[in-house]
């Protein structure tokens, strides 16, 4: 795990492996039978899956192991992780940007009430 931690871009297949284990360890979770048990995935999806040999793993076996942890899918991916992901868009900078433009720009309602207000004077 931290030889991905110090990766500036990683495979999408490393980033799920290293969420997974991520999960295990904080969950406690010390065998991949234990996690498989909880997640209802077979083991042998998840050995593939952690050994790397499975490139696009289901989003479904995802989901499960994601509840098997008592998180939800989005909580999965919600992890700094995901946005070094090589060919993927960095969401949190879009988000950044975005938040800023909110904060800078006049609404619409802003820029109607400006309009009235030079009608009048007009």
């Amino acid at each position: 795990m931290e030889e991905i931690e110090k990766k500036e871009v990683v495979s999408l297949k490393e980033a799920v492996v290293y969420r997974i284990r991520e999960l295990m360890k904080i969950n406690n979770i010390r065998s991949v039978h234990k996690l498989a048990h909880i997640s209802e995935v077979r083991q042998s999806t998840l050995n593939e899956i952690l050994k790397g040999r499975s490139s696009h793993p289901n989003i479904l076996t995802i989901s499960k192991v994601a509840h098997g942890c008592d998180i939800t899918l989005q909580e999965f991916f919600d992890h700094p992780i995901f946005s070094r992901v090589e060919g993927m868009p960095n969401l949190q900078s879009k988000k950044q940007v975005i938040k800023k433009s909110e904060e800078t720009s006049p609404s619409l309602f802003d820029e109607l009430e400006s309009e009235q207000e030079l009608e009048k004077h007009i």
